[in-house]
């Protein structure tokens, strides 16, 4: 039997990529500065296993959807999210899985789906 595939690598890019780092950093992403020989300068954090890259340069597809669990989708969390440019595209909601799902935008427009996981 042939082996599935797994995704391992996600790599978003934008005119503004301190504005982007600082969105993901609000959900709690750490991010290390890497150069691969002579290719520009980015960011790189491991999420579960994926690498999640962000390249400077000119933003290439806003229609781009990613998704992340999070322990919390309090106030203060939505509150820091759109402090860090992040907007709202779809407000909480309960899941039919248990916990909310809400959909934010980060700086450069992409949809940013949030899961609330429910331990229990």
């Amino acid at each position: 039997m042939a082996m599935k595939p797994r995704l391992n690598l996600i790599v978003l890019q934008s005119e503004d990529i301190f504005a982007l780092m600082n969105f993901y950093q609000a959900l709690g992403l750490e991010f290390i500065l890497e150069q691969h020989g002579s290719g520009p300068k980015h960011y790189s954090c491991v999420v579960s296993g994926v690498v999640f890259e962000l390249y400077p340069g000119e933003l290439s597809n806003s229609n781009i959807q990613v998704g992340f669990t999070v322990p919390s989708l309090d106030d203060t969390f939505l509150a820091l999210l759109k402090r860090c440019g992040g907007k709202i595209a779809k407000p909480p909601k309960e899941s039919p899985q248990g916990g909310r799902v809400i959909v934010v935008r980060d700086p450069d427009g992409r949809k940013v789906r949030l899961v609330e996981v429910i331990d229990g």
